[in-house]
């Protein structure tokens, strides 16, 4: 019997490991993407605040934008969260531009300026 509650936990604890919750980037509140100020805030204040971003490229005008993102998995699958930050920044690499998607289940959706 003390085998078979051992056998028991044992899987129990597996399954937890393996199905335990997940996150990569990292998490951009509300209040850090209103802290940007278009016109103002620099390509290099921005990688001080959110990292380094996930990727960057030049639109067909030239421009430089860059992409932050943080997606988060909850325990066993349930439960989720994906922020993405896009800020387009004009010749002197201050933001011109950006859109901040929070899709918090039931949140809704925010953008940005």
């Amino acid at each position: 019997m003390a085998w078979r509650i051992k056998q028991v936990t044992v899987c129990c604890l597996l399954i937890m490991v393996i199905s335990a919750c997940a996150s990569r980037g990292r998490e951009i509140t509300q209040e850090m993407a209103n802290s940007i100020v278009v016109g103002s805030t620099s390509r290099a204040e921005l990688i001080e605040s959110f990292g380094n971003p996930i990727g960057q490229t030049y639109n067909e005008n030239g421009l430089l934008q860059m992409n932050w993102m943080y997606i988060y998995v909850g325990y066993a699958g349930i439960g989720s969260k994906t922020q993405i930050l896009t800020v387009l920044f004009d010749d002197s690499e201050k933001v011109k531009k950006y859109t901040f998607t929070d899709s918090i289940p039931g949140d809704g959706v925010r953008l940005g300026r």
